[in-house]
């Protein structure tokens, strides 16, 4: 309906909004998208979830963790009731959370979290487009998870793993994930004692996060 093109005309120019790091903009633009769906599909509908990942995806930029992860929560309790089990939204939700929590400094619940999207994944028959980006993000904390229990040579499997997937998206939203893997690489790299291409991640990564159209708070 009208309507419905009206919110996905919000989604997407929320979209371009945090493209440009225009994020409090960003984020009420996609908030609006959430409301007009609610009033047009009902507040279970899958456009909703999407709104909700948009709008955490924003947050975690801004470094508003806790928001965030409220926000991802309710996108996964929705492709739940939509999708059931199994479905690649439900692995999308499951690494953002992952992601997240992360930061947040819960390791237990990250890594679980990271795992059941990885199982998902590796059960998918087609390369659905959600694929990449959600192993490339779940395998960057894996990679996190290894390096913190000191196993360098997996950490650094699963980060190239996830360099891999991103060299792969089109579009410039997945930029600020290609720039924290990035760094995530350095850091790695760095603990081996390949110090010179520590530093050449680190640069690849500020090549991003310095850019005026990519004006993040943070990167790692």
């Amino acid at each position: 309906s009208e309507d419905i093109e009206v919110g996905r005309a919000y989604r997407c120019m929320g979209t371009i909004l945090r493209d440009q790091g225009k994020l409090d903009d960003a984020i009420a633009t996609l908030k609006r998208a959430a409301e007009v769906f609610k009033m047009t599909s009902g507040p279970d509908h899958f456009h909703v979830g999407d709104a909700y990942d948009n709008i955490g995806q924003v947050l975690r930029d801004q470094g508003k963790l806790e928001e965030s992860l409220s926000m991802h929560r309710k996108s996964m309790e929705i492709s739940k009731k939509v999708f059931g089990e199994g479905h690649m939204f439900l692995a999308w939700d499951y690494c953002n959370i992952g992601d997240v929590l992360w930061e947040l400094g819960d390791f237990e619940e990250a890594v679980e979290f990271s795992s059941k999207s990885l199982t998902i994944c590796d059960q998918q028959v087609d390369d659905s487009h959600a694929l990449p980006k959600t192993l490339a993000k779940a395998n960057r904390t894996m990679a996190k998870a290894l390096q913190k229990d000191h196993k360098l040579d997996e950490a650094l499997e699963k980060l190239e793993l996830s360099l891999e997937k991103y060299s792969g998206i089109k579009g410039k939203t997945h930029l600020i994930d290609l720039a924290r893997t990035y760094n995530a690489l350095s850091s790695v790299l760095d603990e081996l004692g390949r110090k010179q291409e520590a530093i050449e991640m680190e640069a690849k990564a500020n090549a991003i996060t310095n850019t005026p159209e990519n004006d993040f708070i943070e990167c790692w």
